[in-house]
């Protein structure tokens, strides 16, 4: 099936598939940080079970310093290079929906 013209379509700007707008640019970056937050958060935690320092009251496997500034710069500098790698593959042609179309 070919692509149809976006006439019709409500929201034209955000969702062309020739190249990207600046709403899926951003789109694509806020998810892109998320994950890798979610990956990157892990990194170098110790427990204070771990560390044997646990506070009375709280969970043994708490983190002692959990760096979260320092994730969120690590998270931001990977999430803006996978974010260009993508911007590359989808403006180059690379990635898009006509390498896919068959008809």
């Amino acid at each position: 099936m070919a692509l149809e013209s976006n006439a019709y379509c409500l929201f034209p700007i955000a969702f062309r598939v020739d190249s990207m707008t600046l709403v899926g640019g951003i789109v694509a970056f806020v998810i892109l940080w998320w994950l890798v937050f979610f990956m990157v958060l892990p990194w170098g935690v110790t427990s204070q079970l771990e560390a044997k320092d646990v506070l009375p009251g709280s969970e043994p496997g708490a983190p002692v310093n959990p760096a979260l500034g320092r994730k969120v710069l690590i998270t931001t500098i990977l999430a803006a290079l996978l974010w260009g790698v993508f911007f590359l593959a989808l403006e180059s042609g690379w990635l898009g929906l006509e390498r896919f179309d068959q008809s």
